[in-house]
């Protein structure tokens, strides 16, 4: 029997347990060395200035195009050790696609599509904005 694994996301700066990792180029100093961190998925630093159709063709067609889900949804399985994977950035709810938006929520998107895997949001309010348009 094949145990199915989840995963979450959540904001950096509200996120508990032992399965927080970073996917963001930093972190607090606060958080320094109390948070795993994964920086294959923190988008390069030049798109931060960037609109969110932009930053979207940036970060999937620049970045997630190179990498593999699979070996990256294990890889994070890997590094939470045992605990439940919640991909953090530094983005808080309500999302929107003007003015906050996030990459985990592309993250999450990309696990969908490549695995099939629903990776949701841990705030129940902002899980209802991850299905806005946008990329």
């Amino acid at each position: 029997m094949v145990l199915r694994q989840e995963m979450k996301t959540e904001c950096l700066l509200t996120a508990r347990g032992p399965g927080v990792i970073a996917i963001s180029r930093s972190v607090p100093k606060y958080l320094a060395g109390r948070v795993k961190r994964f920086e294959a998925l923190a988008p390069d630093r030049r798109w931060h200035h960037l609109a969110k159709p932009a930053f979207c063709r940036a970060y999937f067609g620049h970045l997630l195009v190179r990498l593999d889900a699979q070996e990256v949804w294990n890889t994070l399985h890997e590094i939470a050790g045992g605990a439940e994977p919640i991909i953090c950035c530094y983005e808080r709810p309500p999302f929107d696609d003007l003015r906050n938006w996030c990459h985990r929520t592309m993250v999450a998107a990309w696990f969908r599509d490549k695995l099939g895997e629903i990776v949701e949001e841990i705030e129940p309010a902002a899980q209802a904005q991850l299905t806005l348009p946008g990329c």
